[in-house]
């Protein structure tokens, strides 16, 4: 609704009359009780203006207040007005400008119906209480610079911004009413309207309206509202134009002493003679309010604030020197932690291993004892962990240690074919004559040599091999075994076998033409891969049932939700490019230096298409899930995505990231060190638990540790985005956003139980803690809190720590644990915003 205590006014030519008139004496008074149409019941008159009246009533119809705004004289361009008022002021809806509902005729009486404010307008209230408390005021300032700028966000200038057209209701909130002279942006009219005590110099001066025409008058409300009178105390037109060209008139802080400079600062800006030297819009102003948070107002609004309107929130997020010297502190000791533990409960770090030219050198030795003599066109070596043996011994101590190393040569280039690329036992397929395979356990003691025979040759008279180098090579007591027959089939053709028992170990050996074609010590434990299929425990089970549902559910939400975004035009598509761009980058990276690199240039061309087609596939989902999630984490908790906003805007050195590089440092070590404990703390108390399965190819080379950093960069983003997503669409469905926030931990809970080893009792209470930690982090902190925090637990994984300086694998070690302090040091350091490192001593 609108109350008018000053008359708007039309300036026009001198040739024409200078004023509209309206005699109000004409008009007719609704009688209170009266029903217009049988729906509008008359409840009292509101107030009288330039171009009518404005009543409140009754919606028969709706059962709810409204106000009706009348004309005073029906003519035809009145009614122009009324209809251009509705046309545009229903296109703006925000919670600081009165809503427009439609126009109506009865009784030949055109009336427009509107939003019912029950409270007094600001020109009353002033009157009454003269200027307004210092946070009231400021409340007020930041409600009509939040309506003003949504009705700018449309195009739309209002004209006539004054105190009688702002209304305070019951809450105290600050509503914009009457677009009677609102006019769209593009309209360049010369037609000069409005109220002359509230129109900038521009305006009077018979120039068309703009957006800095309604700033001027926004400051000259603001004058009043923070100091209690008017700007210009002008009696007549050639005076009010006359101080406006003078500038004459008192600084707010010369009536107000203790105000804020910052909001006198804002306010002389907006009054300014030259529209060029006002802010540029009324963000601009807003900013320059102090405390003004645009992430706050617009929530505040019920509207979904913008990216750069998250990234530009005034939640610094710096720390005090005391907590970010304790959060240091704490970060240091978890990465130390992580080290020192991790020799007890990793089976990379806690198995003795030989470098790999030692072992190297032990595999030509071998190869030189089984015959094969002829140069490798190809050739590649690497370490792994031998899971069979994990899961079999669990922990316990055998002859042959749970970390292997796999020598492969071929006189072909080697195109392996799994997703990575790399080189494993069985891939490339094992059939190509002249192929030699060598298996070592991480001491030397040689487990497996197989060779592929000429697929064509001429039978000759040899003596028969002589197994005992092998023996020797396998740390094996010839004198010591027992013939027996043959069980297991050589990988390669054969025409002599022969198979030996030494103790419960079996020896089996294959020769082709007089020259060895495979030898293998098998364990007990060791089941025939290629005949009996691989059973998973119970507990793997469930753990494989929820990662595939997951997999199906979460990407099919995720496609329709951006399919859904993209259409109506919702996303940050700038920052989901730069993050898809990032993730590519760093899984090609990845790729390329973990991949296998065949000899020669055809074999290593295609090797890199395919790399580089793989790596294009998985930066597809992760921005498409950004495309999905972004809209709606930013509608509903934009708090969220405020560091990550402003990390991706480039601005490395916020506060804020510096205090989330820091929460993900003790957060990630915290939950490494919990899954070491999960192996550890079970044998204190005499349970069996089995050591924990790690990635041993960083001990191959140090490029693969530089490819454990680039691979943690591209998954610990592609897991937050499905962890957000899972979040989003338990929202959806309860409605609540703690309840959804227990069923996702709960979900990734049971995940984690049932993927980790151990007593059900200790999985379960790790499961807990990793769900809780995750979305604690996620909610509290925000996105990149988690990515950081990911990128902590996965660097931790897949590189071998230790703080053993005299490990041959220390300097990979030392590569990771300085990259982690580095992160570390580096949040300390930002977090504080330029603060002392230590407090001053007074001596």
């Amino acid at each position: 609704m609108t109350t008018a205590h000053e008359d708007s006014t039309e300036f026009r030519t001198p040739e024409e009359t200078p004023t509209i008139r309206v005699d109000t004496a004409a008009a007719v008074q609704l009688t209170p009780g009266a029903i217009l149409g049988g729906r509008y019941r008359i409840v009292s008159l509101l107030g009288r203006g330039g171009m009518g009246e404005v009543y409140r009533a009754d919606d028969l119809r709706l059962g709810q207040p409204v106000a009706l705004k009348f004309l005073a004289r029906r003519r035809a361009e009145n009614e122009r007005l009324l209809h251009d008022e509705v046309r545009i002021g229903r296109q703006i809806s925000h919670p600081n400008v009165c809503r427009l509902y439609d126009i109506a005729e009865v009784d030949d009486r055109v009336f427009i119906t509107m939003e019912y404010v029950d409270g007094e307008d600001l020109a009353s209230l002033l009157r009454r209480v003269g200027r307004l408390s210092p946070d009231k005021a400021l409340s007020v300032a930041r409600d009509l610079a939040g309506g003003v700028a949504a009705a700018h966000e449309l195009g739309v200038i209002h004209r006539d911004l004054k105190p009688g057209n702002v209304m305070i209701d019951g809450r105290g909130r600050a509503r914009i009413t009457d677009f009677g002279l609102a006019v769209a942006e593009e309209t360049r009219e010369q037609t000069t309207s409005g109220t002359p005590a509230y129109m900038a110099p521009e305006q009077l001066a018979g120039e068309p309206s703009s957006v800095r025409s309604d700033l001027y008058a926004l400051g000259l409300i603001l004058y009043e509202v923070f100091t209690g009178r008017r700007v210009f105390g002008g009696a007549s037109l050639s005076e009010i134009i006359r101080q406006q060209r003078e500038q004459h008139f008192t600084p707010p802080r010369a009536i107000v002493p203790d105000l804020d400079p910052a909001i006198e600062r804002a306010i002389l800006r907006c009054l300014e003679n030259d529209p060029n030297a006002r802010p540029a819009s009324v963000q601009e102003l807003l900013r320059e309010l102090p405390s003004y948070d645009p992430l706050a107002a617009a929530i505040a609004a019920g509207d979904t604030p913008s990216a750069g309107m998250v990234a530009a929130s005034n939640r610094k997020g710096d720390l005090s020197s005391l907590v970010a010297w304790v959060m240091l502190a704490a970060a240091l000791a978890g990465i130390l932690g992580v080290a020192a533990l991790g020799t007890r409960a990793r089976v990379g770090t806690s198995t003795p291993t030989k470098p790999p030219d030692v072992l190297l050198e032990r595999t030509r030795a071998i190869l030189s004892a089984a015959g094969v003599t002829a140069p490798a066109h190809d050739s590649g070596f690497f370490y792994r962990v031998d899971q069979e043996h994990v899961d079999a011994n669990r922990g316990r101590t055998t002859a042959r240690t749970p970390i292997e190393f796999v020598y492969r040569q071929s006189p072909r280039p080697m195109r392996p074919r799994n997703t990575t690329y790399a080189l494993l036992p069985e891939d490339p397929a094992f059939d190509r004559s002249g192929m030699a395979r060598v298996r070592l356990d991480s001491t030397g003691r040689l487990h497996e040599l197989a060779v592929v025979p000429p697929q064509r040759e001429r039978a000759t008279a040899r003596a028969p091999f002589d197994w005992s180098p092998l023996f020797a090579f396998a740390g094996i007591d010839r004198a010591t075994v027992r013939p027996v027959p043959s069980e297991w089939a050589a990988p390669a053709d054969s025409d002599d076998k022969h198979a030996w028992m030494s103790g419960a170990t079996r020896i089996e050996a294959a020769s082709y033409h007089g020259l060895p074609v495979w030898f293998a010590v098998l364990e007990p434990w060791q089941a025939p891969s290629r005949m009996t299929p691989r059973r998973p425990r119970a507990e793997w089970t469930l753990s494989r049932r929820i990662e595939m549902v997951l997999l199906i559910v979460l990407p099919t939400v995720v496609f329709l939700l951006a399919w859904h975004n993209v259409r109506r035009g919702r996303g940050d598509r700038s920052g989901a490019l730069r993050i898809a761009v990032f993730t590519f980058v760093m899984l090609w990276c990845s790729s390329l230096l973990y991949m296998h690199h065949p000899s020669s240039m055809e074999a290593e061309w295609m090797a890199l298409s395919s790399v580089t087609a793989a790596t294009a596939f998985w930066a597809l989902p992760t921005w498409v899930g950004y495309l999905a999630l972004e809209p709606f984490v930013r509608r509903r908790w934009p708090e969220m995505l405020i560091s990550w906003s402003r990390l991706l805007g480039g601005n490395w050195r916020d506060p804020m990231i510096g205090r989330d590089l820091l929460i993900a440092a003790v957060g990630g070590t915290s939950l490494a060190i919990a899954l070491l404990l999960l192996s550890i703390v079970p044998r204190w108390v005499g349970l069996e638990s089995a050591l924990i399965s790690d990635s041993a190819r960083a001990l191959t080379s140090v490029r693969f540790v530089f490819s454990a950093f680039f691979f943690g960069a591209f998954e610990c983003i592609f897991m937050s985005i499905f962890a957000l997503v899972l979040l989003l669409l338990l929202r959806a469905m309860v409605q609540h956003t703690w309840i959804a926030s227990v069923l996702a931990a709960g979900i990734l809970a049971a995940y984690y139980q049932s993927a980790a080893d151990g007593p059900l009792a200790f999985r379960i209470a790790f499961g807990m803690f990793a769900g809780a930690l995750v979305y604690g982090v996620l909610l509290r902190f925000g996105l990149l809190a988690c990515v950081l925090m990911g990128y902590t637990v996965l660097i931790v994984q897949n590189v071998p720590l230790t703080l053993d300086t005299s490990a041959w694998y220390f300097p990979r070690a030392a590569l990771a644990l300085i990259l982690l302090a580095a992160l570390a040091s580096f949040g300390f350091y930002t977090s504080l915003a330029g603060k002392r490192f230590l407090p001053r001593v007074s001596l």
